[in-house]
């Protein structure tokens, strides 16, 4: 391998990278040919041709900090670290005032290296002590997860490039809003009590507070000239139960004037709505997120916690986190009807239309950003006793409003597709 110029080696890389089930005869070839290719060329190869692909990848409207994750999801823990100094590589030449604020933010909390020269893969190559087939593969793992993103929204401007911001929001700083902090803080509390009495009353004092926030956002904007727009956000959706993690960020989605629509290839959910809306989406599924874990986390130990006991079973964790969320969308219904019917008493008639029309600017954000949506039924409901355990764990946590009654004939929105009771 002597003679092999570095072209000669990148054009191997990348044929080992893009394996299909058509040429793998031949990138098997090119693979082993790599293998006994002095490191330093395979490294630079590596370096070249991943350097090469990021400036696409962000124009595809992927951010640092995705990225990152979705290369640490592809390879491991070292794939991770060479992101960052690819990303570190990538952004060492340009000036810090051309890019979004937002996109510095992720730059910094990413813990990029402080320094990184042309040869960063090819020093990580020359300590590291990992054999040659999995140096190899590793780096062409890095170069796949890459290539194989596929064109996403553009919610941030990429680095040279300018967008609409009237259609972002930076939620990864709090909105400056006494409202959305008075949430934070009872969603906090709920969170944080070992009492069902306490989190039920904390919880449901902030749905009531976001629920009648987001109709007197809706009136102000109405009755301005402020051209008010949906906006969209992404929030990573992870494994473990990533579909009944999925279909609660879409109940509360849809209860909080928003859509949610998930990139399960990703392990992403975009949310879109209105600022005030997507901000509060974001405050409660987090939180109840929290607490459902906490309720299962409660029920293993309830059962003795032996090694094999039916609540350590997948089927019964899934069970559980699905009937939670069902009946979370339950009760988030009952309270938006609550508020809805007193919020219509003191406005009159002007807010059905109201809420209609911002409805509709939803949608049409939606179907502009993803056209026709494939919908899906989520899987792993048929433990009885996970089912029935996630609902009690949900009905402890009822929300008592007063003088708030039962409404008949709730539904989730049409956006989750809840299934039914598994038999007994």
């Amino acid at each position: 391998m002597g003679n092999t110029t570095a072209a000669e080696v990148e054009q191997l890389f990348v044929s080992v990278a893009h394996a299909t089930t058509a040429n793998v005869v031949a990138c098997q070839r090119a693979f082993d040919v790599l293998l006994v290719t002095p490191r330093e060329l395979v490294a630079r190869a590596a370096q070249a041709t991943t350097r090469r692909q990021l400036p696409t990848a962000w124009s595809n409207g992927w951010q640092p900090s995705e990225l990152h994750r979705q290369v640490r999801r592809a390879t491991n823990a070292t794939g991770a670290k060479l992101a960052l100094g690819l990303i570190a590589s990538d952004h060492r030449d340009r000036d810090p005032l051309t890019l979004d604020a937002r996109w510095v933010a992720q730059l910094g909390a990413l813990g990029l290296p402080k320094r990184v020269d042309d040869d960063w893969i090819v020093t990580w190559a020359a300590i590291s002590r990992i054999d040659e087939i999995a140096f190899v593969g590793l780096l062409v793992d890095l170069l796949r997860s890459i290539t194989r993103l596929r064109p996403i929204s553009v919610l941030i401007p990429p680095p040279g490039a300018t967008a609409d911001v009237s259609t972002f929001a930076d939620l990864d700083q709090p909105l400056d809003d006494p409202m959305l902090e008075r949430v934070r803080a009872l969603l906090a509390k709920a969170e944080s009590t070992d009492f069902v009495a306490e989190a039920e009353a904390f919880t449901a004092k902030a749905q009531e507070l976001m629920a009648r926030y987001s109709i007197d956002a809706a009136m102000l904007s109405a009755r301005t000239t402020n051209s008010d727009k949906p906006i969209t956000i992404r929030i990573p959706v992870d494994n473990p139960y990533a579909d009944a993690k999925s279909l609660l960020c879409q109940i509360v989605a849809a209860h909080s004037r928003c859509r949610a629509v998930r990139l399960t290839e990703y392990g992403l959910s975009t949310i879109v709505g209105f600022a005030s809306d997507v901000a509060a989406t974001e405050i409660l599924y987090t939180s109840l997120l929290v607490q459902a874990q906490a309720g299962l986390q409660s029920a293993t130990v309830a059962s003795g916690a032996r090694a094999g006991a039916r609540t350590r079973t997948a089927s019964f964790k899934t069970a559980f986190l699905l009937a939670y969320a069902h009946r979370v969308g339950e009760r988030l219904e009952e309270i938006n009807a609550y508020i809805t019917q007193r919020a219509e008493a003191d406005i009159g008639t002007a807010l059905v239309p109201v809420l209609a029309a911002r409805t509709a600017a939803v949608d049409d954000a939606v179907a502009e950003q993803f056209g026709r949506i494939e919908m899906s039924r989520p899987r792993g409901a048929r433990d009885a006793a996970g089912w029935a355990s996630g609902t009690l764990a949900a009905d402890r946590a009822r929300l008592h409003l007063g003088d708030l009654r039962d409404q008949s004939g709730a539904r989730p929105s049409p956006q989750a597709v809840v299934p039914g009771a598994p038999a007994a």
